[in-house]
């Protein structure tokens, strides 16, 4: 009779338990979650922590030598994987930060030469320019949000090791 008692009320706490649990997913109903490095709907292939070496140099980072953040936008993919193999990818950026098309991973970095020996990009006159360059499909000037995670990641740690400031930031469309 005794077990009788307590299988009622197991019974009972576990009604009203996932009753809890149901009344929490239609809440949160509609709303995707964000991918973040432990979340079970982030992606697998994608790390949040950037690497030693993306940021890394041969010699280290000079400086005083960098004063801006430039963040611009190519939606040719094809020409950046046939310039990165001739070696002149540094006439367009120092990172380029790829969205997932053409076998390529979703917020994948790719640093340059020009970055690992701390040169200026070759369309880069005033040579104190960082540039980032985002790859996305033609007349889209938006990042898909693995790009847009690693995009902020990389720009964080780039201002605190060159020191520049927030307002030097900055976008061309």
């Amino acid at each position: 009779m005794n077990n009788q008692g307590r299988l009622k009320n197991a019974f009972i706490i576990l009604i009203i338990s996932m009753s809890a649990g149901a009344l929490i997913l239609m809440a949160l109903e509609g709303k995707p979650l964000k991918p973040v490095a432990f979340s079970l709907s982030s992606s697998s292939e994608v790390n949040t922590a950037l690497p030693k070496a993306t940021v890394g140099t041969r010699n280290g980072i000079v400086p005083g030598k960098w004063h801006t953040i430039e963040i611009t936008f190519s939606s040719s993919y094809a020409d950046i994987v046939n310039t990165r193999t001739t070696g002149e990818l540094d006439k367009f950026a120092h990172f380029v930060i790829c969205d997932g098309t053409n076998d390529s991973v979703d917020g994948q970095i790719l640093a340059t030469t020009s970055w690992f020996d701390q040169k200026a990009a070759a369309l880069n006159p005033t040579g104190n320019i960082i540039r980032i360059c985002l790859i996305t499909p033609e007349g889209c000037f938006k990042p898909t949000p693995w790009q847009y995670n690693r995009l902020e990641s990389l720009v964080k740690c780039l201002t605190r090791h060159c020191n520049i400031p927030s307002n030097q930031i900055v976008t061309v469309k």
